[in-house]
């Protein structure tokens, strides 16, 4: 079962596969994974992230070119409102989506934010950058240690001046948006203090659509949810890919 997978903004495919490659290291079946790096970033960044829509249409086109009779999508944050509009190009190949913390209103404005908590700080946490201390909920060396790999490191060789430029204008987001999506079995994960698109905003949307959506917010976490609560993460990750992929753990 081939499974696709779409990183958040300015980040790549190297920002997910620390977490999700030892999981399917672990499972008895086989998963054909599938990392691709958006227009601008990672192994991408020769391509201009001009906008939303030409970017999904690379995408549908890349999808396309790999002929999939079937698959599964993962998308973290800007990659999870990317994967929504996947569903009307794929009507029958397209099985089911699990959107990690997705990004569903494009303007900063407009986001309905929690206010960022910390409720497990280790030792010495003077040590911590002020960017980890922004996000992430739990505080301490090892989610530090992860924030860095995961985070910080393609982040800081992502980020560009157009990337920016894109993100805070129209051009960030998808033209109708909300009118132009199709249902689809769907996983969403939410972090309860996330300070970037929120907790709430993907619940109001994406309940308008799917008949079949699966809600888990997490208690102890923020944007970085998949650091701030790593084994929930995975255990949902399993549980999202064996059950729409029709496989068992057992």
């Amino acid at each position: 079962m081939p499974i696709i997978f779409l990183h958040g903004y300015e980040l790549d495919g190297t920002s997910l596969m620390p977490l999700t490659e030892p999981v399917f290291k672990k499972l008895l079946f086989g998963y054909q994974r599938i990392y691709i790096d958006l227009p601008g970033m990672g192994r991408s960044r020769e391509l201009e992230f001009i906008d939303a829509k030409t970017t999904l249409q690379e995408l549908v086109q890349t999808l396309r070119a790999l002929n999939l009779s079937r698959f599964l999508v993962v998308g973290q944050s800007y990659g999870g409102y990317l994967a929504t509009g996947l569903k009307k190009d794929f009507p029958h190949a397209m099985k089911a989506q699990l959107l990690v913390v997705p990004m569903v209103v494009p303007k900063l404005a407009e986001r309905t934010l929690d206010n960022l908590a910390h409720p497990y700080v280790g030792s010495n946490s003077d040590q911590f950058t002020d960017d980890f201390k922004a996000v992430n909920v739990i505080l301490n060396h090892l989610k530090f240690a992860l924030y860095q790999r995961l985070i910080e490191k393609p982040l800081a060789y992502n980020q560009s001046t157009n990337l920016t430029r894109v993100m805070n204008s129209d051009l960030y987001s998808l033209p109708n948006w909300l009118n132009a999506i199709e249902p689809v079995a769907t996983m969403l994960l939410v972090g309860r203090y996330d300070n970037i698109v929120g907790h709430k905003d993907p619940v109001k949307l994406l309940t308008l659509k799917y008949p079949e959506l699966g809600i888990k917010q997490y208690g102890n976490s923020g944007h970085n949810l998949m650091i701030d609560e790593t084994d929930r993460f995975t255990a949902d990750l399993v549980q999202f890919v064996t059950k729409y992929s029709g496989f068992s753990t057992s």
